[in-house]
């Protein structure tokens, strides 16, 4: 049978199909992996949610100064910035065409973001120090996302739950995707086989080449689709840090083990596609 390189050049076809396909699979695979990784490392070690305190209107500054200073020191808060009330309306007239006359009619307090450490196995202690800062004397009201809470809350169990079936699922389509590959490429390539048979080859000499093909492109195939979501990642940072998060790109550790399982996954696809091969041969 002809070399591997060979095999690349007469099939371009097939490689680039298998290829594309692989690459497409293979993110959902390393992103899925991405998302359980931070999952569980988040469940475990989320460190703060962005709340804003409203101050009423009638507040002057010195008074919201002493009371961040105390909501600071009795609810370990960390302060972020405060928003005065002309940036409030700036921030207003970008969306909302009002006319002039009407922002006099409209209060606009000042309002003070802070971050709140939180503990995702102790949920319900956050809703308390939340209501325990709402009925402070010169706050109007918090504002702050139980879905972003709940998010975190959950996160790792819905990664956990999914990631099993996923992963198998993708897996499976990986190992039927490379194997009718190679019997397509084994049966174009029936008559060489023969005639190497005959002249005395062994089956390993014509597996050997199947199992460098299939386990080039697999492996091409994981480090492109992982170079995807590392950018991917990096984009997905500044929604993240909105909760207090440093979403990460896997360990080394992650990718290693992938790569093995996908040299694991070529080498079965291989055989079975060979083993399909001999008996139709």
């Amino acid at each position: 049978m002809q070399s591997t390189n060979i095999i690349f050049k007469e099939n371009k076809g097939i490689i680039s199909f298998v290829f594309i396909s692989s690459v497409f699979l293979l993110f959902l695979v390393v992103f899925t992996c991405t998302l359980f990784y931070n999952g569980k490392i988040f469940y475990e070690k989320a460190k703060y949610i962005n709340i804003n305190v409203i101050w009423q209107s009638y507040c002057r500054p010195s008074q919201i100064s002493e009371a961040i200073n105390k909501l600071v020191d009795d609810y370990n808060l960390v302060f972020v910035k405060n928003i005065n009330r002309e940036q409030i309306k700036e921030d207003l007239l970008k969306n909302i065409k009002v006319k002039d006359f009407l922002l006099t009619e409209i209060e606009f307090p000042v309002t003070t973001v802070f971050k709140l450490k939180y503990n995702a196995i102790h949920k319900q202690h956050v809703f308390n120090t939340l209501k325990k800062i709402e009925s402070f004397p010169l706050v109007r009201g918090v504002v702050f996302s139980k879905t972003k809470i709940s998010l975190l809350k959950n996160w790792q169990k819905i990664a956990s739950t999914l990631i099993l079936p996923v992963l198998l699922g993708l897996s499976i389509v990986v190992l039927v995707l490379i194997f009718l590959s190679l019997r397509l490429l084994l049966l174009d390539k029936r008559e060489e086989i023969e005639i190497l048979y005959l002249v005395g080859a062994s089956d390993f000499y014509v597996l050997k080449p199947l199992i460098l093909f299939s386990s080039t492109i697999v492996v091409i195939s994981c480090l492109a689709s992982s170079l995807l979501v590392y950018v991917s990642v990096n984009y997905l940072k500044k929604f993240f840090l909105w909760f207090g998060i440093d979403f990460v790109f896997l360990p080394p550790t992650y990718l290693t083990m992938l790569i093995c399982a996908l040299f694991f996954i070529s080498i079965l696809a291989s055989l079975t596609a060979f083993k399909s091969f001999q008996n139709i041969k």
